[in-house]
């Protein structure tokens, strides 16, 4: 009888653990996977999308694999929009991370991932005024130190550019899937 108990207590032991096991097999996918570097990743943006959350104009910053072997990609990507200097904030605009649900995504040939840019255009009582108009989009691709560049999206958007002090006029979202 206190065989039976401890053989029973013993798959009872085995199951819990096997339950436990399952999602870290899960993962170790991604994690084996080889990261997408700034040499395997081609980039783009999308159109812009209107209207936003308030005054926002939005838009995606698109990464997609342009070498010959799955990688992962999974965080945030630098983005710094850049454009002419301006006398109080200089030529670059540094954007600000949001908040958002980080996952790794699994990027095979050819797929993209795409992290959401918003940003407030500079807008007065006579619509767009003269404002700080970007040139090029640098973005750094996580665990990267190499910066891609794409032109500013179309359309004549300028941008409000805001210092630390004010609540920030641009954010970039985390990577999701794209299709």
């Amino acid at each position: 009888m206190v065989k039976a108990m401890r053989l029973s207590m013993c798959a009872a032991a085995m199951a819990v653990a096997a339950v436990f096991a399952a999602p870290a097999a899960s993962n170790t996918t991604a994690a084996a996977m080889p990261w997408c570097g700034a040499d395997s990743l081609s980039l783009r943006t999308s159109p812009p999308i209107s209207p936003g959350e308030q005054a926002y104009l939005h838009f995606y910053v698109i990464l997609t694999n342009s070498s010959r072997q799955t990688c992962t990609l999974q965080g945030y990507p630098g983005v710094d929009l850049v454009g002419p200097d301006d006398p109080a904030l200089g030529p670059t605009y540094r954007l600000p991370r949001d908040t958002g649900d980080v996952r790794p995504v699994v990027l095979a040939p050819g797929a993209s991932a795409a992290s959401l840019l918003a940003f407030l255009p500079k807008i007065g009582p006579n619509g767009t005024e003269p404002a700080w108009p970007p040139a090029t989009i640098l973005v750094t691709p996580p665990d990267s130190t190499t910066q891609l560049q794409t032109p500013w999206i179309p359309g004549g958007f300028t941008v409000l550019r805001q210092g630390d002090g004010t609540h920030p006029g641009g954010h970039i979202g985390p990577l999701q899937p794209y299709a």
